[in-house]
């Protein structure tokens, strides 16, 4: 049974990030999960609090929490599969990763992978290997950051960069010098981009000028000719 003493104890506990991104809003947690517990409206997901209340979150909500949560290192325990032990982990600042699985259930170290949130506004652009074939939409430069804590490479185990180039086509890990090389890159890739369209402006408007003055020597040429 609820009481007003654990609904306050649960807001401070699992809504004091999103009260401080909206401190006007105020949590009512008998509002159903189909509807945000802080503002009423239709609720894109449904989280469970650390005394096991279910609760809604709106759109907006749901990515102010994210967000705020990021900035919030957590640190949880698990069973180690290979002896047995449990070990004590704090997470990648910034790690979205729910570990719910780790926790629950005895885990290979070398399994746990702490990362931050793929970008939820991904660029998609339609891709096709055969141009007889239909294009499909695959993400394309997504970027996320990752930390396998337990992994037997170092530059695993630190804070490091996914770039996804293209839908599960990766390259990783990246510290900051190879980040900085592979934005190097692209940017030089993207000046080249830059020129051929401009070549192609100028190209197609000769293209064009020359398809008019075609046009009109076969229309005078069958003006003649009748």
């Amino acid at each position: 049974m609820s009481s007003p003493l654990i609904d306050v104890i649960a807001d401070a506990m699992i809504n004091r990030r999103v009260i401080e991104q909206h401190p006007k809003l105020q949590p009512l947690l008998s509002r159903p999960t189909s509807q945000c517990v802080y503002d009423g409206r239709p609720s894109v997901e449904v989280i469970t609090g650390p005394l096991g209340q279910r609760v809604g979150h709106c759109a907006e909500c749901a990515k102010a929490d994210k967000q705020l949560a990021a900035t919030w290192p957590r640190t949880w325990t698990f069973t180690n599969r290979h002896n047995g032990r449990r070990v004590t982990i704090t997470c990648l600042p910034g790690c979205t990763a729910s570990h719910e699985r780790h926790m629950a259930t005895p885990t290979f170290p070398e399994d746990i992978v702490c990362g931050t949130q793929s970008d939820p506004d991904a660029v998609t652009l339609p891709i096709t290997d055969d141009p007889e074939c239909e294009r499909v939409d695959y993400r394309v430069l997504n970027t996320f950051i990752e930390a396998n804590p337990f992994s037997q490479e170092v530059a695993r185990r630190l804070p490091h960069v996914v770039v996804e180039v293209l839908d599960e086509h990766y390259i990783e890990p990246l510290d900051p010098d190879g980040l900085e090389t592979v934005i190097n890159v692209f940017a030089g890739r993207l000046d080249e981009l830059r020129r051929v369209h401009a070549e192609l402006v100028r190209v197609r408007a000769a293209y064009a000028a020359r398809e008019t003055r075609i046009d009109g020597w076969v229309d005078q040429a069958v003006g003649t000719a009748s």
